[in-house]
């Protein structure tokens, strides 16, 4: 059976990546697991795999979870369902890996080497650390700074803003030229 080598980089400032061999029968989902594991993750948080290019364009997606399956007309492959030789096979096949998406945390994969395994190897297999995995949760968001993150964590999320929006909000429509009484 094939053995895939793939390298997998997280997007920070430094250079830090993890080389993990992956038989080409296990899933996504095992793939996500030994990612967490060789950063030291929790694997607590959502993520998606999605095919690219050599430009780190995301393509097809392969979630975690199929959240368009109750929300919408398509559905996604999952993780779970989705094995790696069903998408990647060949050197220098690409991967945007995304955990967390309220941290956003970017991992850019590529397949580096194919091999065929050897009697009683057992995988994943953590082939390769480069650098200093980050502390999971010292990032800020990109969505929310950390002020505003620690408001909505703490239900804080009323104050003046929100009543100047409203006050723009009746401003708006007191300038409508129909009434109640028309």
């Amino acid at each position: 059976m094939s053995v895939f080598r793939f390298r997998v980089l997280i997007d920070t400032e430094e250079d830090v990546f993890r080389d993990i061999d992956m038989l080409q029968d296990h899933s996504f989902e095992d793939f996500h697991y030994a990612i967490q594991e060789s950063y030291e993750f929790d694997k607590l948080q959502m993520a998606s795999f999605y095919m690219s290019n050599d430009n780190w364009d995301k393509g097809e997606e392969v979630a975690l979870m199929d959240m368009l399956e109750d929300f919408g007309p398509e559905k996604l492959r999952t993780m779970t369902d989705t094995r790696l030789k069903d998408l990647v096979g060949e050197v220098g096949d690409k991967l945007v890996y995304v955990y967390d998406f309220m941290l956003m945390w970017c991992f850019f994969v590529e397949l580096i080497a194919v091999r065929e395994a050897e009697e009683g190897e057992e995988f994943p297999i953590l082939v390769n650390e480069y650098g200093k995995a980050p502390e999971q949760y010292d990032k800020e968001s990109p969505l929310l700074s950390e002020a505003e993150m620690a408001k909505v964590m703490n239900g804080q999320d009323e104050g003046d803003d929100d009543e100047d929006l409203d006050d723009e909000i009746s401003d708006m429509f007191s300038d409508n030229e129909y009434t109640d009484e028309d």
